[in-house]
């Protein structure tokens, strides 16, 4: 991934939204046991093999902590994005709920 994006040694999920011009998406993950998520929003423009441009990332819980990463789309066109959701060591991985929103 690309530079600012937080680590993740773990597996990641990868889901995508379209964030409006001129809205933030908040999204955040939250685990239903004990392990450590990470969070990352990056530009769905971007292709392989380039790093993805990181948007926002967060790793600041720890185990069975909610992660929450923001961005804003000061642009004036939907913006599509890849949120990356991933364990931070090789066996951190279970289930969590992703929770979005969108507001101006």
């Amino acid at each position: 991934m690309g530079s600012g994006c937080v680590a993740s040694s773990g597996p990641d999920r990868f889901f995508s939204i379209s964030i409006p011009a001129g809205q933030t998406l908040t999204a955040s993950a939250i685990p239903f046991s004990p392990w450590d998520a990470t969070i990352n929003i990056v530009s769905a423009a971007d292709q392989c093999p380039a790093p993805a441009a990181c948007l926002a990332g967060a790793d600041n819980a720890g185990d069975s902590g909610s992660e929450t990463a923001q961005y804003q789309n000061n642009t004036s066109a939907a913006l599509e994005v890849f949120i990356l959701v991933g364990g931070f060591n090789t066996d951190d991985a279970g289930p969590f709920e992703l929770v979005t929103t969108l507001v101006p």
